[in-house]
């Protein structure tokens, strides 16, 4: 038997509120000499939003991370990374995983 499963928008911006807060702690935390903004851009999937918000915005450069996931997690999900290359104009910079943070 098959269920489709959505989360409620309250939910949601739970999710995203509680990821913002995170990401504004690691900022602190790393202490970089470069300006950081973020912005939560909604899309049907990260590769997805990934695309779509650098053409929107004309970006000249996608710098994006291959942190490794488990066997089964890429068998299922895919690799964001590859997508975002495989759908996009936009050149990629791609990180690999021994420079991932914790």
């Amino acid at each position: 038997e098959l269920h489709d499963y959505e989360l409620s928008p309250k939910v949601l911006d739970d999710l995203f509120n509680s990821l913002l807060k995170r990401l504004r702690q690691r900022k602190k935390r790393e202490k970089a000499d470069i300006k950081v903004s973020e912005e939560v851009y909604r899309a049907i999937n990260a590769s997805v939003g990934i695309v779509d918000y650098a053409e929107t915005h004309h970006f000249d450069l996608i710098v994006i991370s291959t942190c490794v996931q488990t066997k089964l997690e890429r068998f299922f999900l895919g690799s964001t990374t590859e997508k975002v290359i495989s759908y996009t104009h936009v050149p990629i910079f791609a990180i690999p995983p021994t420079y991932c943070l914790a």
